[in-house]
């Protein structure tokens, strides 16, 4: 068979030697094309941006590629150089890309994405489809980047395994450090003068219109009060835009009452003297679905029965503890008809059980050991 042309030595010569000046000059090359890639890049995403609302979608797709392609070579020494960081633990979406980031300048920085809810599929998208695109398109171009991935609960952990392919969802919990059981005290019932058999059920946390069924909530108790089931009170406790509705409420009605908000540190104390607490949020979105809010484990440690309508993880948890009572569906009808069921206040052997699931399963002690675990295997 025919022989290979061999190449000159001569044009040999010249490759190595334009080898040798490329390795050299590489550095220099590459402060120089990034310098050039950022400039024109916010040229060009503010002008078309302002052309076809739509180009965002594609904007943190083409930044990435580019980036990556860009930062193949040695770290650029002309730069300022990345702080000395092991890891950067990424609270939710929104500082996930900076972190990439990062990461692409300095490798051997770890990611620990912890999203603290269904991030695409969040209350804070509802109702705008562009909003929920970006997020959908920021999540998929940057959670491959991420050397662990942590969700609040398993329904969360088994959708992000399945969007992303991703082998491993770790699981921590919000729940509370681990405390003694706060003292049985009348706060509320001193505070807004009921009586001892009177039922005190409690809301804590943000009092936001439109998202977390609290409408719905407060229409039940005025309408409790005024089918003759007085005993029934309803104390509303945090901040947001639905306070001025909640205090109107509450003037016309002596079963409704407005707390504000409480420090973080006292919140158990305080809301220890409710005999109920509630969540009687919609299923408007998959993070709500599958939500397992912190308010859910503040409530188990002050012992209190918890009312929920038939949220996927909140129902799971409530039925296999035995810990309250979950509506029949959504509708304001099933949050009704559940509440005029109740009426006794739970005894203290039943609060004391409740309050001993905090001590034996469900405590920051206990979710800490997967955090940590998270750090040691990255």
């Amino acid at each position: 068979p025919a022989q290979p042309a061999q190449a000159p030595a001569g044009v040999l010569g010249a490759a190595r030697g334009g080898a040798s000046l490329l390795y050299r000059l590489a550095p220099r090359l590459h402060d120089v094309m990034k310098a050039f890639y950022i400039r024109l890049e916010d040229r060009v995403v503010k002008t078309t941006a302002r052309i076809h609302s739509d180009f965002n979608r594609f904007k943190s797709r083409w930044r990435k590629k580019v980036r990556r392609h860009t930062c193949r070579s040695t770290p650029p020494v002309a730069v300022a150089a990345v702080p000395e960081f092991d890891f950067i633990h990424c609270n939710d979406l929104l500082p996930l890309p900076l972190a990439v980031a990062m990461k692409e300048r300095d490798p051997r920085i770890k990611i620990i994405y912890d999203s603290h809810e269904y991030q695409t599929e969040s209350a804070s998208v509802l109702g705008n489809p562009a909003k929920k695109r970006r997020f959908e398109q920021l999540e998929r171009d940057n959670i491959d980047d991420a050397d662990a991935v942590i969700v609040v609960g398993e329904s969360i952990a088994r959708e992000y395994r399945r969007l992303y392919r991703l082998p491993r969802v770790h699981v921590v919990r919000n729940c509370p450090p681990l405390t003694s059981p706060p003292a049985r005290h009348n706060y509320f019932r001193d505070k807004f003068k009921l009586a001892d058999d009177d039922l005190i059920f409690l809301y804590q946390g943000g009092l936001v219109r439109h998202l977390r069924g609290l409408e719905e909530t407060l229409n039940c108790f005025v309408r409790l009060y005024r089918d003759g089931y007085t005993r029934h009170h309803m104390v509303f406790m945090g901040y947001g835009n639905l306070e001025e509705t909640i205090e109107a409420q509450a003037a016309q009605h002596p079963n409704i009452h407005f707390h504000p908000a409480v420090a973080p540190d006292d919140i158990t104390q305080v809301s220890s003297s409710a005999d109920y607490g509630t969540f009687l949020a919609p299923d408007n979105c998959l993070s709500y679905y599958y939500c397992l809010p912190n308010k859910l484990f503040e409530y188990i440690v002050c012992g209190l029965p918890i009312i929920s309508t038939p949220l996927f993880d909140m129902q799971a948890l409530i039925q296999r503890e035995g810990i309250g009572y979950i509506t029949a569906d959504f509708s304001e009808q099933a949050m009704y008809d559940t509440l005029r069921r109740i009426d006794a206040r739970p005894s203290p052997a039943e609060r004391a059980r409740i309050q001993a699931l905090h001590r034996d399963k469900y405590n920051w002690d206990i979710e800490e050991r997967t955090l940590l675990d998270v750090y040691r295997q990255a």
